[in-house]
Parts: structure tokens; C-alpha cells; sequence
């Protein structure tokens, strides 16, 4: 299902319980709250870290959708969502038919 959003916070962070940078986005919408996100963008095996190509990629996707040119900057924008009430497949921007899919986009 396709709804209009807004994103609420963002998060871009290392989570010492799994080991591993991510990044997620917040948005509300009517009727619900939901987060897009929690990829693994990079993470520390033995005390070494592993770089993940996909940290610029998703930064990047984001920035686009939502018309930002810094990550403090996505807060506030609209979008839109599209998904069920488990997950937010992708996201999309609000006037143009241009949407963010990480399982295809950051193969």
C-alpha cells in the first residue's frame, strides 16, 4: 500500500549489540509510525572493521528521495511509503515517480 509520510528522525549509528552500522529513517503517516532501515552498512569482525559499500549508497538514496543535502536535513520531508504494516519496502518521493528499493538498489 502506497501512503503519503513525513520523516520524523533519523538515525545513523554504530549498534554495539549486533556490531555494525546502520541507519534508519522514522516517518509517520496517518494511522501509524514505522521505521525504513536497520541495514548492516559495515561492521567490526575481531576488533577489525570491515568496510560495507553500501553505507554511500544508502546516504545517498536517501539525500535523493527526499530532496536533503545533508542527512540532518531529512527530517521534516515528505515521502512516501510504500508496504505493509510488517515493512516499508520502499520509499519514494512525494512528487516524482523515483523510489528507493534497498533489496534492489543496494545489491
Amino acid at each position: 500500500m502506497i501512503r503519503n509520510a513525513i520523516i520524523v528522525e533519523s538515525f545513523l549509528g554504530y549498534d554495539p549489540d549486533h556490531g555494525i552500522l546502520t541507519s534508519s529513517v522514522t516517518v509517520e503517516f496517518d494511522g501509524g509510525r514505522q521505521n525504513f532501515g536497520g541495514y548492516n552498512l559495515g561492521y567490526y569482525k575481531d576488533k577489525i572493521k570491515v568496510p560495507c559499500s553500501a553505507l554511500g549508497p544508502w546516504i545517498i538514496w536517501i539525500l535523493d528521495i527526499t530532496g536533503s543535502k545533508t542527512w540532518e536535513g531529512v527530517i521534516g520531508k515528505p515521502i512516501r511509503i510504500d508496504g505493509d504494516d510488517r515493512e516499508i519496502k520502499r520509499i519514494g518521493h512525494y512528487l516524482q515517480d523515483r523510489w528507493f528499493n534497498p533489496k534492489e538498489s543496494l545489491k
